[in-house]
């Protein structure tokens, strides 16, 4: 596609990976050091992406991602409610 080239070229000096995040191994990027990882993260796939991102051994210094209201409020949950589950845990 040519999104890939455009934010290259409008984000610079922000190196932008092009692909399919679910075949990406983020331990690619421990050689650059500690480094932050960012994007916009879809519904049906942003529960296995956080857990890719964030199993240990990882890169990322920090992570921001813009997510859906829906696994946001599953991110923030309380225990005991249907809600909760092992992403809040992971998260908290």
């Amino acid at each position: 596609g040519r999104f890939g080239p455009w934010l290259r070229e409008q984000l610079r000096p922000v190196e932008v990976l092009h692909g399919d995040v679910l075949d990406f191994d983020p331990r690619e990027l421990f050689w650059r050091g500690p480094l932050p990882v960012f994007g916009n993260l879809p519904y049906y796939v942003s529960s296995q992406i956080l857990f890719q991102f964030t199993a240990e051994p990882s890169p990322a210094s920090r992570m921001v991602f813009t997510l859906q209201r829906e696994l946001a409020e599953r991110l923030c949950a309380k225990p005991d409610t249907s809600e909760y589950g092992a992403l809040t845990v992971l998260t908290s």
